[in-house]
């Protein structure tokens, strides 16, 4: 089996950046929206979603913010 990345944290930064871009969007949309609070509400939602889905993350983020030669990182700082 071949392997499409080399290290576990080459995978972990391709899912949080999928994941960063899914909020983005999110975000995006509700700027497009008369009722900010609604807008928030759903960024919201969607960001308690992801965290849900993928526990720990926000503990492998931090870790990256910390440690700046972790593939994450770039993620971690956008």
């Amino acid at each position: 089996m071949q392997r499409r990345f080399p290290m576990r944290e080459h995978l972990f930064a391709a899912i949080l950046r999928t994941k960063v871009s899914a909020l983005v969007e999110v975000a995006e949309t509700g700027m497009n929206t008369t009722d900010a609070w609604e807008a928030l509400r759903e960024w919201i939602h969607a960001y308690e979603e992801i965290g849900a889905e993928y526990r720990g993350m926000s503990a492998r983020l931090g870790m990256a913010l910390l440690e700046g030669d972790r593939p994450s990182t770039n993620c971690a700082h956008r």
